[in-house]
């Protein structure tokens, strides 16, 4: 259970203002701005907001939906001033990347090269031949795309093949035994 009350305070960064408008907020910081359609996410209207020059503050009905709401805004708060990124590995022999502009073409063990659009809020890198990495402004985004990706090729278990999360903790399983 939050030992926290209903309202929770949040700092707004230096190099980020907050815009607000009936029912739409913007953040706007150096990387870029978010919007958020607050009548839509809250279409019952359990949230309270309140702006000043340093900070804003979030009044909920449940301490549970006050954290829930702090983590999204911190959220978005270090996505328009450091961005978020996610780190992705290709194990296996012959497994390979190429990026071309917002296009992504994947050797993964198939006949035929997989083709990954990537949408315009995310950029992609590829430092080496096995290395992909994402990056935005927006954390939802950028592991959606992460996770479409490793939906590709799921790693296996068994072979330590296919598209590995970087950071992530991934068991392997003894194979068969006589």
């Amino acid at each position: 259970m939050s030992r926290h009350g209903n309202t929770r305070v949040i700092d707004i960064p230096n190099q980020v203002t907050v815009e607000s408008t009936p029912g739409f907020m913007k953040i706007l910081g150096p990387l870029g701005s978010i919007s958020l359609n607050l009548s839509q996410l809250d279409p019952k209207a359990q949230i309270a907001w309140k702006y000043s020059n340093t900070s804003l503050y979030i009044n909920a009905v449940s301490p549970a939906l006050a954290g829930f709401w702090y983590g999204r805004i911190n959220s978005l708060f270090r996505g328009v001033t450091r961005g978020h990124t996610a780190s992705l590995t290709l194990k296996g022999i012959g497994y390979r990347v190429r990026v071309e502009g917002q296009n992504v073409y994947l050797k993964v063990g198939l006949s035929h090269d997989i083709l990954y659009k990537i949408p315009e809020s995310v950029q992609v890198y590829a430092p080496d031949t096995t290395t992909l990495v994402l990056f935005g402004i927006d954390a939802n985004q950028v592991s959606q795309v992460a996770a479409a990706l490793i939906h590709l090729r799921k790693p296996s278990s068994y072979q330590s093949k296919g598209i590995y999360n970087t950071h992530g903790v991934y068991r392997r399983k003894a194979g068969k035994r006589k």
